[in-house]
This record gives C-alpha cells, sequence and structure tokens, in this order.
C-alpha cells in the first residue's frame, strides 16, 4: 500500500463527536472476552450524513444477565427478531442501521489525564421507524395517527 505521510495530519488527541441524535450504520463487529470471561461484542457505527458522516462510534454488548435487556433494545432498534431462542452470530447485525443517542463521557488515559470520549447510554438506541415498544416491541411511528395493528385487536372495549 501506498501512503503519503505529508499528506496526513499529525493528530495527538482523539475528539468525539457532539452529544446528539445520529444515525448510523453497524460496520464492524469484533467478539472479545473481558477480564472477567465474559463474551461481548464490540461494534463500530459509522454515523450517515451531517457534520460527522464516516466518523465512527463505537460500544459493547455484552451478553450476561445483567446486559441483555440493553442487547435486546440494540437487536430490536436494528430490526431484528428479539423473540425465541436464538443462535445470534455478529455478522447479523453487520449493516444495520438505526438512531443512536450519544453522550460525552471520560476516561483517564496511561498518563493519568482525563480525557473525553463518546459514550452510548443504556437504551441509547432507536429504530428508524420510531422507538419500540416495551408492550408488543413493534416499531411505532412517532407521527400522529399510525398504531400499530395490534394495538387495535387488543382494544375488546366497546366504547
Amino acid at each position: 500500500m501506498k501512503i503519503d505521510w505529508d499528506k496526513i495530519d499529525d493528530i495527538d488527541d482523539y475528539t468525539p463527536v457532539e452529544a446528539g441524535k445520529y444515525k448510523v450504520e453497524v460496520k464492524e463487529v469484533i467478539e472479545e472476552t473481558s477480564n472477567d470471561g465474559d463474551e461481548y461484542w464490540r461494534i463500530k457505527l459509522e454515523i450517515i450524513g451531517g457534520e460527522y458522516d464516516g466518523r465512527i462510534v463505537t460500544d459493547n454488548i455484552f451478553f450476561t444477565e445483567k446486559a441483555l435487556p440493553r442487547a435486546k433494545i440494540i437487536w430490536g432498534s436494528l430490526g431484528l427478531e428479539t423473540k425465541g431462542i436464538k443462535h445470534e452470530k455478529p455478522e447479523k447485525l453487520l449493516e444495520r442501521k438505526c438512531f443512536i443517542f450519544v453522550e460525552i463521557g471520560s476516561y483517564t488515559d496511561d498518563e493519568g489525564n482525563k480525557k473525553p470520549k463518546n459514550v452510548i447510554p443504556f437504551a441509547g438506541y432507536e429504530h428508524l421507524e420510531g422507538k419500540k415498544r416495551k408492550k408488543d416491541n413493534v416499531a411505532v411511528s412517532e407521527k400522529k395517527g399510525k398504531k400499530a395493528a395490534k394495538d387495535e385487536e387488543e382494544d375488546d372495549i366497546p366504547f
């Protein structure tokens, strides 16, 4: 590979994207194991459009009992089935799109300096068509007048 290093800016610090809501696509999923032996996937999400188009935000999906509710939020937001027993594979997430809500957190580097980083909160994922309903896991448009057919079937009230 030929690289002209003279055309590459010298950057000695990573600048996170601003806090906000971003449309993203899953670009990479890497299977990892934590120091405690827990399996997790590190995902790289590429921002689509806007000022930060092409920038990458990373997140981790843990598969411990305590973290599985968050994994379910992520799966549903990516339009994946969240019912029944499934054998999930990292490839299933690739090229899927959703919205994420990014916050600014911090970490301490090896030299003891506090530095900013992007953080996606526990429920910081949203389906492209709107928020996921906890009740029936159906994507709901935030536009007025659109209701899930299932809701109408459940309403057996005669008035």
